[in-house]
């Protein structure tokens, strides 16, 4: 079956240079090819249509994007806007969210797409190790404020203490939205207190 393009009016990459009779006997390369067709080859690149795996480690960027500075601005918003990821955290540690969310949203050229009621993004926050109350709290305060998601867990298995956790205090979060985060700070507090937890 013939792949159907996501990208039929997405333009990221420059016109390509006009040939001369000199670079026509030149080895064709990659920025010499039509914009058009340079499009679609970072596409097929770049697009997966399995969700991207993220563990830990912020440094998920294909080695395409990596080769120039002329590829790397035409392509990252290809990647960005039309691939789901999967974030595998541990211990709750928002860094590698805050990061992967910050450059997201740095490169997202939206609408992007949409692959069994998911948008182009985070797909899933997978969590695993134990529950560290330090780093859920500043993973619910940057949200508070507006910096980057919230955490999910939905692909988690549901009897992961690190899961009922993060869920049983993010759901209280959210529905406190509105009120102060100082207020917001001593509900956290007391359900660290009641739950025994530590970190």
């Amino acid at each position: 079956m013939k792949r159907k393009s996501m990208l039929p009016h997405y333009e990221v990459a420059a016109k390509a240079p006009k040939n001369t009779n000199a670079s026509r006997q030149q080895k064709l390369h990659l920025l010499g090819l039509p914009a058009e067709l340079r499009n679609k080859i970072y596409e097929y690149a770049l697009v997966d249509f399995e969700d991207t795996q993220i563990w830990d480690s912020c440094n998920i960027q294909p080695p395409l994007l990596h080769v120039c500075r002329t590829i790397r601005r035409e392509a990252i918003s290809i990647f960005y806007t039309f691939n789901l990821f999967n974030l595998h955290i541990r211990d709750c540690d928002s860094k590698p969210v805050h990061h992967f969310y910050t450059t997201q949203q740095k490169y997202f050229r939206g609408p992007g797409i949409v692959r069994e009621g998911r948008h182009s993004g985070i797909g899933w926050t997978i969590l695993y190790g134990t529950p560290n109350w330090a780093n859920l709290r500043g993973w619910c305060k940057a949200w508070y404020e507006g910096g980057m998601g919230l955490v999910a867990g939905e692909k988690t298995p549901s009897g992961c203490r690190n899961r009922n956790a993060a869920m049983g205090v993010t759901t209280a979060v959210y529905n406190m939205g509105g009120v102060e985060w100082a207020v917001v700070d001593q509900v956290l507090m007391g359900m660290r207190q009641n739950s025994g937890g530590g970190g």
